[in-house]
């Protein structure tokens, strides 16, 4: 089966014996209209956070070594699946570490994720040359060709949250920052167009 438009997406199980939801998250692809929803993967594992690439063939999802998302939980891998065939391969992972929220720029396929050892997490960002972390709180962040924009909390465990959108040009000695909004509310998961001009 072939798809034109694919959604991918994670999904529980409902299990009609005890009429309850079970974690044991799976990845499911379908067309852009709902029909041909096919499960791609399978097993005792948690399956989370699916990102396509821009050939729109392969998608990168995370693997937990539990029956639910348990990001402190060590052994968390990132698999690359073809969708089509169902066929995967291990795409990355990290002694004592998680790797989780996986985002695909449709800009050069720039990955980040958080690469999570216990309760502390950072966010990582893989590009065709190099790999680094950002030097500041950082979560759910996504690329761009010349920059990052990420979610940053002030306060972390404050309720309610207080989490700007930040850009960041460059890494190291030279980077900039930029906020694109206040941090006096909750502003989530950033996402940009294909061409880079909107969020």
């Amino acid at each position: 089966m072939t798809y034109t438009n694919p959604i991918i997406f994670a999904r529980t199980h409902f299990d009609e014996k005890i009429k309850t939801v079970l974690d044991h998250g799976k990845i499911w692809i379908m067309e852009e209209d709902g029909s041909n929803q096919k499960q791609l993967t399978f097993g005792n594992t948690y399956d989370d956070h699916p990102a396509f690439f821009s050939d729109g063939q392969h998608a990168l999802y995370s693997e937990f070594n539990a029956t639910n998302f348990s990001p402190q939980t060590p052994g968390g891998k990132l698999y690359k699946i073809n969708i089509h065939t169902g066929e995967r391969e291990l795409y990355a992972q990290e002694e004592g570490c998680t790797f989780h929220h996986v985002t695909i720029s449709p800009i050069d396929d720039i990955l980040m994720y958080h690469r999570q050892v216990g309760n502390f997490v950072y966010q990582r960002v893989v590009t065709k040359t190099e790999t680094y972390e950002l030097p500041m709180r950082a979560i759910n962040g996504i690329a761009l060709k010349d920059s990052v924009i990420f979610m940053h909390e002030k306060n972390l465990g404050r309720s309610p949250r207080e989490v700007a959108l930040v850009q960041m040009f460059g890494h190291g000695q030279n980077a900039r920052t930029v906020f694109l909004t206040d941090d006096q509310c909750l502003h989530r998961r950033p996402a940009v167009s294909p061409d880079g001009q909107w969020m």
